[in-house]
């Protein structure tokens, strides 16, 4: 008969080690699996181990990037923000389908209202938009857009404000 050999005892050789904000609290007898508590959030969660090493948080950071990222100063919805990005989606963008109309006439956004808190100096400048009815104007039609070039207007003072019609007139 064959005598067993008697389990080797569990070795917790993962505890107390860090990766990222994560600190490895105890592995999982026999399993793949070990639990940690994020320095973020200070929750306790059970990972895998191959996990633990490839990321910087449970998850609670990629939730907050992901939040940041697309609210951009918590305006991303407001009409004011998707009007901010159209402007430079027309001016910059070359597979706009109104950029022949905008940046391949020359048009710029002002390096004031561009980068990082570039939407906060573009709404200190313009302030909120007065009506649903008001969107986005230069005062000069050939102009840039810039601090003392643009203004909240609405289409009809948009429309006596257009090339064809400013040409005409002259």
């Amino acid at each position: 008969m064959v005598k067993k050999s008697p389990r080797k005892p569990y070795k917790n050789a993962l505890a107390g080690r860090r990766y990222g904000k994560l600190l490895i609290l105890r592995s999982v007898p026999y399993t793949d699996r070990c639990l940690v508590r994020c320095d973020f959030c200070g929750k306790t969660k059970s990972m895998l181990k191959v996990n633990v090493r490839k990321s910087r948080s449970c998850g609670c950071q990629k939730i907050a990037f992901i939040t940041e990222a697309s609210t951009r100063h918590g305006q991303s919805y407001s009409p004011e923000y998707r009007c901010f990005v159209a402007m430079h989606n027309r001016c910059e963008n070359p597979h706009n389908k109104k950029f022949p109309l905008y940046g391949g006439r020359g048009i710029k956004v002002s390096r004031q209202f561009s980068g990082k808190n570039g939407f906060v100096r573009f709404i200190a400048c313009m302030g909120p938009r007065p009506s649903s009815k008001h969107s986005i104007d230069r005062i000069r039609v050939n102009g840039n857009y810039e601090p003392g070039n643009v203004r909240w207007a609405t289409v009809l003072e948009q429309r006596h404000n257009q090339r064809r019609v400013l040409e005409k007139a002259a």
